[in-house]
């Protein structure tokens, strides 16, 4: 089921340490799942977070986008961490190439380092997400939110070994994985999509799709897949 939520959520979510999976629904008549949402937000100790961008050349424009709201963006999911950032860490996924990483503890940093990013290569819809969730989780401290960013399904969803390795990272480091998807190779039924929700549902995470249209920090709104759809 597919239900419009405002960007507000998608703060409140990321901001939630160890919320259970979940879809939430903000509308005029449901306000009650909004102040629940909002109520789940208890971190009793400072977090790390994590940027996992697509840099293929299909997300120039959501990347020229992205950079328009990323400042006001970034500004809001930190100030609902109540114990502070203890780290920031960027990594990149491409193809044939994934896994560029820096790490930084200052917020202006990590937001220089977005602004800098630049799409290229790729070529094909399917992007290798997993390889680089896999090196996100390698260089993430333990309990850190992780927000997937493409516009692309996972060209590497049925990598055994790969989804093993992703599968016991979680488990061991007990990060939250959101992903925010900004299009479709072919349809969400279809298992290198997914690939997404079970990585999100198994880390207490969310699956997120917008529209590049919808971008805008003023009237941005979020469809999201239901873990129970």
């Amino acid at each position: 089921m597919a239900m419009p939520i405002l960007l507000s959520l998608l703060i409140l979510f990321l901001a939630s340490h160890r919320s259970q999976a979940q879809t939430t629904i903000v509308s005029p008549s449901n306000t009650s799942s909004f102040a629940t949402a909002q109520y789940i937000i208890n971190t009793t100790s400072s977090s790390s977070l994590t940027y996992l961008v697509d840099t293929t050349g299909s997300m120039f424009d959501d990347l020229q986008q992205l950079k328009l709201v990323n400042n006001w963006l970034l500004d809001s999911i930190t100030a609902k961490f109540k114990y502070g950032v203890r780290q920031y860490t960027m990594v990149e996924f491409n193809e044939p190439t994934f896994g560029q990483v820096k790490v930084t503890y200052s917020k202006d940093e990590f937001k220089s380092f977005f602004n800098s990013l630049n799409a290229y290569g790729g070529g094909d819809c399917p992007e290798l997400a997993m390889n680089g969730l896999k090196v996100a989780l390698e260089n993430s401290p333990d309990r850190s939110i992780i927000l997937v960013l493409t516009d692309a399904s996972a060209k590497d969803y049925n990598d055994i070994p790969l989804l093993n390795s992703i599968r016991s990272l979680i488990t061991t480091k007990q990060s939250q994985v959101v992903f925010l998807i900004t299009g479709l190779c072919s349809s969400s039924n279809d298992p290198d999509f997914l690939i997404y929700r079970d990585i999100a549902s198994m880390s207490s995470g969310h699956v997120f799709q917008i529209g590049l249209s919808d971008l805008g920090k003023n009237s941005i709104c979020f469809s999201s897949q239901s873990d129970s759809a």
